[in-house]
């Protein structure tokens, strides 16, 4: 193991995933000779890349007894929005890994999950009239709100039977009333989103 006073300690925020005639890999590569803590930092920094957020492990002194490690990590809102530390923990060398690779597998489980719902849906955006025009009966769409405003409950509207306009979700058709602000998504019907 590598006498830590002797060698500088690498620098973890230039560790990233590169993809090359090899396949993948991360750079700089893992270095059995490390000590247990550089091992964690340099897979904390190679998960925390692959999944974009940021992962610190530290030494946890509060603790007495085995060698333990603490972990903290930023992550971020829906829209990429940084939000704040998730967790703080502590565990054995070995629980620190499983944790961290149990981390990315997750990550990418979901983001499997999520692409894949996307694609079922078909969702697009409509931006002209031109284009809302083109949608027939039955059809549902969501007005996509602009990032200035605060709206909680997007507008769902929906293709108005035997007529050339929209009405509000669950209204009766109003002819003052049948156009909805663009842009708007498309929406699958809910008959089709429910077959799984």
């Amino acid at each position: 193991m590598a006498d830590r006073d002797s060698i500088a300690e690498p620098d973890w925020t230039t560790v990233r995933r590169v993809e090359d005639e090899t396949g993948s890999h991360v750079e700089p590569p893992f270095d059995e000779m490390w000590p247990d803590l550089w091992k964690l930092r340099w897979l904390a920094a190679s998960v925390g890349a692959a999944i974009g957020t940021e992962i610190h492990v530290g030494e946890d002194t509060k603790h007495g007894g085995p060698y333990r490690f603490g972990i903290s990590y930023r992550y971020s809102d829906i829209d990429g929005t940084p939000v704040g530390v998730g967790t703080s923990q502590s565990r054995s060398v070995d629980g620190m890994w499983t944790y961290l690779t149990g981390m990315e597998s997750g990550h990418r489980i979901a983001a499997g999950r999520i692409a894949e719902l996307e694609r079922q849906s078909g969702h697009s955006v409509i931006e002209t009239r031109e284009e809302l025009d083109t949608l027939d009966w039955p059809c549902l769409v969501r007005e996509i709100t602009p990032e200035d405003e605060l709206e909680f409950y997007p507008q769902i509207w929906e293709r108005a039977f035997q007529t050339d306009g929209w009405n509000r979700a669950g209204q009766m058709f109003d002819e003052q009333d049948c156009t909805p602000r663009l842009p708007v998504e498309v929406l699958p019907e809910p008959k089709e989103a429910s077959r799984g």
